[in-house]
């Protein structure tokens, strides 16, 4: 049998992530539960149960919030156990796959209960659409043929890993750095004008200077990325 990862908050995320993929969810979706485990990762709740099936609820929790309608309970099982179990078949339906699934359904509930029903959080794929759909006008070419929006997309996903990002920033100004982050690895140069185009479009106050400090943040705590000269801190000017 796979030995299973221990379940750090990244391995959690990690293993949404992945499953999230086989599943065809929305980033949106993935994120929300990722967000919901961050949250309970605080609470008395992540020492008391198992935590994967804490982040698998999580998941089928999130698929019914944005109404993925396409994605059964059973499939969110499959996924993950796939993810956390890659050189075994698909679980049968049986007496361990009920078992799972009739766990999974009470742990719903929990998650539920431990946050208050309240299970929305914002959105930072919002802005980074209105930002992707801005600049691809200046340069069409560039942004489909390097998929300049897939990898936006995905880079944003990522970023849950590190939720202290969302924490601590406005999710306009995470968006915005992701964007500069994927041009600056695809060598795109935008046009270049009197101020940023994050200040000329949106008459945005974030600087340049603090974008570059969240790219460094995006670099060594989602990617892990060893850079010359260490990041400075999110909250610093």
């Amino acid at each position: 049998m796979t030995e299973i990862p221990k379940a750090t908050f990244r391995n959690l995320a990690v293993l949404l992530i992945r499953a999230g993929i086989r599943l065809r969810a929305r980033n949106r979706t993935v994120c929300s539960a990722i967000m919901m485990v961050n949250r309970l990762s605080k609470t008395d709740l992540i020492n008391d149960v198992c935590n994967y099936t804490l982040a698998t609820a999580c998941l089928t929790v999130a698929v019914k919030q944005m109404e993925e309608n396409h994605i059964g309970i059973r499939d969110v099982i499959n996924s993950v156990h796939r993810v956390l179990h890659p050189d075994e078949k698909m679980m049968e339906i049986g007496e361990q796959f009920w078992g799972i699934r009739y766990g999974i359904a009470r742990m719903e509930f929990i998650v539920l209960r431990f946050l208050s029903f309240d299970i929305q959080f914002e959105d930072p794929f919002v802005p980074l659409a209105l930002y992707l759909d801005a600049l691809r006008s200046w340069l069409p070419r560039e942004f489909q043929e390097k998929q300049v929006i897939e990898s936006c997309n995905a880079v944003m996903r990522d970023c849950f890993t590190f939720p202290r990002l969302f924490e601590e920033r406005k999710v306009h100004e995470i968006a915005i750095a992701v964007l500069c982050f994927v041009l600056r690895g695809k060598d795109i140069e935008l046009p270049r004008t009197s101020k940023p185009w994050f200040q000329k479009l949106y008459k945005s106050s974030l600087s340049s200077r603090r974008v570059r400090k969240l790219e460094k943040v995006i670099a060594t705590e989602v990617y892990g990325l060893q850079l010359e000269e260490s990041p400075e801190k999110i909250k610093s000017n």
